[in-house]
């Protein structure tokens, strides 16, 4: 009885988990936690809006990175909590997030 069990459940085992074994590679999350000084809000969201995007649309349309965010922090998780912001950066590829040829630095925030 017991090896009438076992032929059936090895089975249904390897075919569960090959049903459920990936299928494409995922991306890779650079995060940044920001700091911002409540009297520099508007500067650091005039730096965003005038400068960092337009880099980040162009890193995206280059297919250098797949995607990119910045949030406000509203409610933190906490009182203790040391950044109001947070970028995220998404990529398929480790070395996105690397210096680029001339050392200068290919991700910030």
């Amino acid at each position: 009885m017991i090896k009438n069990i076992l032929y059936l459940a090895i089975p249904l085992l390897l075919i569960s988990t090959a049903a459920f074994a990936q299928s494409h590679h995922g991306a890779y999350l650079k995060v940044d936690y920001i700091s911002v000084d409540k009297q520099d809000h508007e500067n650091f969201r005039a730096f965003v809006e005038n400068e960092l995007h337009p880099f980040k649309e162009n890193r995206i349309s280059n297919t250098d990175v797949m995607g990119w965010q910045v949030y406000q922090v509203v409610y933190p998780g906490s009182h203790n909590t040391s950044y109001n912001y947070v970028s995220i950066t998404s990529s398929s590829s480790l070395e996105s997030f690397d210096f680029d040829n001339d050392g200068d630095e290919s991700d910030f925030l």
